[in-house]
Parts: C-alpha cells; structure tokens; sequence
C-alpha cells in the first residue's frame, strides 16, 4: 500500500464514523479549509467605482439629517482611498435611484 509522510497510507487519514462510514477528521478539514484561504488571493478590479446615495427625503417620514451628511463623508473617504470615479448623489427618487444604478 502507498505511504504518504509521516507513516500515514491514504485511508489512515480517514476515521471509521461509529455508523461504519468513513469520514475525514476535523483536524484535516481544517487544514483544508486554511490551505484554501490561502489559495484565493484578493481581486484586482482595473478600475475602482463608487457609488454613493444618501436619502434623506421620504415621502412618508420626517425628513433626516445624518444621510446626506454620512453620503458626502463617506465619498470623500473614497476619494481619498484613490477611487477611480466616486459618485455621490443625494436625495434620489426611486426611478433615479434605478437609473443610476444601471449607469
């Protein structure tokens, strides 16, 4: 039979489950997942986008003040982080709401 390291042969790394399967024990699943994380590395976009939308207009609710005041902060941060093109649009309809996401 095969030998991998350490003296193990290829079925050694399974445990027999009490039911009689065969099932991988959580060290190995562990190393498993771990090895994947290290495989995936982060995305690399060509360009980076924002867009940002503070609503603080409603047509059924007090107006708000934080919104708008979050939205121009927040895409100030993005312009800052060195964001390609950062879009911030504030008290939208639902329909330019709509439109701007497709754009």
């Amino acid at each position: 039979m095969e030998e991998l390291a350490f003296g193990h042969t290829p079925n050694s790394l399974m445990e027999l489950h009490p039911g009689g399967r065969k099932v991988i024990p959580l060290r190995l699943f562990a190393l498993l997942i771990f090895a994947m994380g290290l495989a995936c590395g982060p995305a690399h976009a060509d360009r980076r986008v924002a867009l940002i939308i503070g609503n603080s207009a409603y047509k059924s609710a007090p107006k708000l003040g934080n919104p708008v005041n979050d939205a121009t902060l927040v895409g100030g941060m993005f312009k800052k982080a060195g964001f390609d093109s950062v879009d911030v649009r504030l008290d939208l309809s639902a329909s330019e709401m709509r439109r701007m996401l497709r754009e």
